[in-house]
């Protein structure tokens, strides 16, 4: 049994201080943000961190975007050089007591490193190659980052191809991170490679913005302590286990798939920290930069340097603008939490601090435009891509449906009735932990100073955003990635209550409720780890591999030799040669985690994700499912014709596809470029030519 992504992995992570870690360490000594130059070592890598998450996005998409390649790499190179000059020259002049790092950092980065590893990496065992769950998203991930590796910026989509190069409508500046570690490994580091580095750093980043914000808001309790706890609460989740636990165990039990291959997917979630992380680190680095943003507004109001303090709002215009191309989501959500801030601030006449955000703002819309520009002007959808509707308890909608209560009042009438136990499950210990801190604060009666009102400001905004709005373009991605501040302020109360008081499972029921709370979501994230790792292997095993949840899912064996070919295929063709695959499945699995290369079609999940519509993508899907499924015996001439009309220099076939069933069909008559037990792949069309 070995790991094969672990080491390509590693590469790209030590790779990626080149990207995630140096540029923003010059940035932060060069422009001085919340006081880096007299900050401890442990403190300026946090910074730096942040800094590169939250402004590198916007600095590298604009010199690419307006001069070029060359202009971003000559950019990234000096800013990561002198970032380095500086990280040098500060370790060496500062006293060991200011280099040393926490130990509870440390142990969290080697249980992120660990549990991730194990929840996303392929697992091979002689011919057969288990692959995670989160490949149902993973194969987005590798596909535009490799897009942008090949086509730079802006990107090409990757997975649809209507006889001409379609521009990317996608929020893909994480992509962009990604792609320049994959450009800095060269042929040592594939696109899945640089993407699981790219999640390890983002993890990273997250411990770093729970730092940052327990460090900047000043108080009495135990850092270390603090430090801990919020550390620890990063990988508890909600009480998901109560509804999902008890049927995947049936499942187990009884050698069936399990009908939830993640514990968030029973209802409109909520989800943990360890699952996004893993599963959406775009969202994850939207977040990071909206916070680093707002915490360079918030906490660096007190500069006393003018020059520090136009410095922290020039970065946070960049962390804004960063936002905006990381997640349009959490970019909307942002703007929600900024306005009402600005509002409470006028409200308070906190007049320091009003007029930085305001000019923050302005300044990320103005660096925003060319982003905005190029989507809007390539999407292809034009529909509202947000709507009001009170946030989704799918329990009682399986309720409504079955007693044919079907009106949007009725609806909505039973969904905000749904909602405190919707939440109470989805949030468990923060839900719980947050009330106690704040009866906790009322009691201490001190009253609550600018930093509480600002949390508490950006809790209800956030609320408020996932609550009653919700994304129209396919899922709710609003609602479940807007819930991430709120998340976050939940996270940092819930480590100041549980540091102030020492012993507090031992407080009658509340002691009790919270202790049972946690546990539950800890074994909440074990189960979520278990399942990313066993679901498709427990799919394979009993006999619902071809088609689980909607979902194409490929046996072991299938997966390793369809991993081969793909392996093998970037030595035969050049880079830009179009290789086509069966489109007609929910998600391929295999052409955007490994193929590292354009196709016509990819599937119906992701051909139609980007910006197209059906009706753009239907006639491609159409004439590949003829020569792959209807008509597998068509003749080498007619499936020339389709590869010379779409630019397709190699189809490739595996053992799950009718036309691998077809003797005498077109697979046996074309020219085989590469053969295994499972996989074949035959030249068509022009195998020399490159498309377009």
């Amino acid at each position: 049994m070995s790991f094969p992504d672990f080491f390509p992995a590693l590469l790209a992570a030590l790779l990626g201080i080149a990207v995630f870690l140096l540029p923003g360490y010059a940035i932060g000594s060069f422009a001085d943000a919340l006081m880096f130059r007299s900050r401890v070592l442990t403190t300026r890598i946090v910074l730096a961190v942040l800094l590169s998450i939250s402004v590198l996005p916007i600095i590298a998409f604009l010199a690419a975007r307006l001069g070029g390649p060359w202009v971003m790499w000559i950019l990234i190179g000096a800013l990561s050089l002198s970032g380095l000059f500086f990280c040098i020259r500060d370790i060496a002049k500062l006293p060991t007591r200011a280099r040393t790092f926490p130990n509870s950092l440390l142990i969290f980065v080697a249980v992120w490193v660990i549990l991730s590893s194990i929840a996303l990496a392929d697992i091979q065992s002689g011919d057969r190659l288990f692959q995670s769950v989160a490949t149902h998203d993973f194969v987005k991930h590798t596909a535009v980052t490799n897009a942008i590796t090949r086509t730079g910026v802006p990107p090409i989509n990757p997975s649809f191809y209507p006889q001409h190069p379609f521009r990317l409508v996608y929020y893909y500046f994480w992509f962009l991170l990604a792609s320049l570690v994959e450009q800095l490994g060269g042929s040592l580091v594939t696109a899945r490679a640089a993407v699981l580095g790219s999640i390890w750093w983002t993890g990273f980043g997250v411990a770093c913005l729970v730092f940052l914000y327990l460090r900047l808001r000043r108080s009495r309790l135990n850092f270390g302590v603090l430090l801990a706890f919020g550390f620890a609460l990063l990988f508890a989740n909600g009480l998901d286990i109560l509804p999902v636990g008890p049927s995947v165990l049936g499942n187990f039990l009884h050698h069936q798939a399990p009908k939830y291959p993640t514990v968030e997917w029973w209802n409109e979630q909520v989800t943990g920290w360890f699952a996004s992380m893993i599963w959406v680190p775009h969202h994850i680095a939207g977040f990071l930069a909206s916070f680093t943003a707002l915490g360079l507004i918030h906490f660096g109001k007190t500069a006393n340097d003018t020059k520090r303090r136009w410095w922290a709002i020039v970065l946070a215009g960049f962390g804004f603008a960063s936002t905006v191309g990381l997640s349009i989501w959490l970019a909307l959500t942002t703007a929600v939490v900024g306005a009402a801030w600005f509002l409470v601030l006028a409200y308070r006449r906190s007049y320091r601090e009003l007029p930085n955000l305001a000019i923050a703002g302005v300044l990320s819309a103005v660096l925003s435009l060319p982003f905005l520009h190029d989507i809007s002007s390539a999407n292809q959808l034009h529909k509202s891509p947000v709507r009001v509707s009170v946030r989704m308890f799918y329990p009682a909608m399986d309720y409504m449906t079955g007693h044919g209560l079907d009106s949007r009042l009725e609806r909505a009438v039973v969904m905000a009735a749904a909602l405190p136990l919707n939440y109470a499950l989805e949030l468990g210990f923060y839900a719980l932990a947050g009330i106690a801190y704040l009866f906790w604060r009322r009691k201490q009666r001190n009253g609550w100073n600018t930093s509480e009102w600002f949390e508490i400001t950006i809790l209800a905004a956030s609320m408020f955003v996932a609550t009653f709005l919700r994304s129209a373009v396919r899922n709710n991605d609003l609602g479940w990635r807007a819930f991430l501040p709120a998340q976050f302020i939940l996270l940092l109360w819930a480590a100041r209550y549980l540091t102030a008081n020492p012993g507090w499972w031992r407080r009658r029921w509340l002691g009790g409720l919270l202790a049972l709370t946690l546990a539950l979501g800890f074994a909440t994230t074990a189960l979520d780890v278990v399942l990313a790792r066993v679901s498709l292997a427990e799919a394979e095993a009993s006999n619902s591999a071809y088609y689980w949840l909607g979902r194409y899912v490929p046996s072991a064996r299938q997966a390793f030799y369809t991993k081969e070919a793909y392996l093998a295929l970037k030595k035969i063709l050049p880079p830009n040669a179009i290789v086509q695959h069966n489109p007609v499945v929910g998600i391929d699995f295999f052409e955007g985690t490994y193929g590292d290369r354009q196709v016509v079609a990819a599937d119906d999940m992701y051909s139609t994700l980007y910006g197209t519509t059906p009706e753009m993508y239907q006639p491609y899907r159409a004439a590949l499912e003829k020569i792959f499924v209807t008509d597998p015996g068509a003749d080498p001439a007619t499936v020339n014709a389709i590869c010379e009309q779409d630019y397709i220099s190699a189809l490739l076939v595996k053992s799950t596809d009718e036309a691998w069933k077809q003797p005498k069909g077109w697979v046996a008559k074309l020219p085989v470029l590469y053969q295994n037990p499972l996989v074949k792949v035959v030249a068509c069309g022009h195998p020399s030519a490159s498309a377009p």
